[in-house]
């Protein structure tokens, strides 16, 4: 503590007007909240946030599995966070061996993604305001980020939604010519005995019209393929008919 308060001071004494961290968290703050999609959220940390801190990069990935390993709250062998049960507090980004600040994007127990600063070689490492004021982004970066999830997956719905019509009329043009199909092969059939070549190929035709009705009707209605039905059948029927 005496050391962090120490760095304040001299960061005060003779960088004054380098880091606002009150000025850059609103100003921050607001813009990510006007983001929408994860491509301005991107554009928006990539283009504002090296104003306010000394990077000369940074790079955004979003995961939303909670497959990264890094961690913005403490979090124990239970599962939990430290944070949790007081307010959620957030620890300071993490710094690698090579000077990058990581900063978790973290929510309901789930990583959604990592933030990672890279300093700028003539600016050195990164100072301690610099440091909480990317702590204290943490919770608005994290909140415009599930909102850009949450509008991609919104477009997609649409996205579907519009196939789904598509597909509507497709499927109404495709069944007319399946049912002038099968006629014909009720048609073709009865000139054919029961014995011979034709009858077996007209029925063939009609079982496969079925079929093809059956899945462009799951098609239509969005419906999950049905589960099989299991009924004993004789195997030298089936034999036969593949031969």
């Amino acid at each position: 503590p005496v050391r962090v308060r120490v760095q304040r001071g001299l960061e005060r004494l003779f960088f004054r007007g380098r880091v606002d961290a009150r000025r850059a968290l609103m100003v921050m703050t607001r813009a990510l909240a006007r983001t929408s999609d994860i491509e301005s959220f991107v554009r928006l940390l990539e283009r504002d946030l090296p104003r306010f801190v000394r990077a000369s990069r940074v790079t955004v990935d979003i995961k939303g599995d909670g497959a990264s390993s890094l961690g913005l709250f403490a979090t124990d062998a239970g599962g939990g966070s430290e944070g949790a049960s007081d307010g959620a507090r957030p620890l300071r980004p993490e710094i690698d061996a090579d000077g990058r600040c990581h900063v978790t994007l973290a929510a309901r127990g789930h990583t959604i993604g990592v933030v990672s600063v890279e300093p700028r070689r003539a600016g050195g490492a990164f100072s301690v305001a610099e440091l909480e004021l990317l702590g204290h982004l943490a919770a608005p970066m994290t909140l415009a980020s599930e909102n850009a999830l949450l509008y991609a997956d919104r477009a997609k719905s649409e996205r579907l939604a519009a196939l789904g019509e598509v597909a509507s009329v497709i499927v109404h043009e495709v069944k007319n010519p399946l049912g002038i199909i099968k006629v014909s092969a009720g048609m073709l059939k009865k000139r054919f005995a029961a014995a011979e070549s034709g009858h077996e190929m007209a029925t063939l035709i009609e079982e496969e019209v079925d079929r093809m009705n059956r899945t462009i009707s799951q098609i239509l209605t969005f419906a999950r393929p049905s589960s099989p039905e299991l009924t004993p059948v004789a195997l030298d029927a089936v034999v036969d008919r593949a031969v």
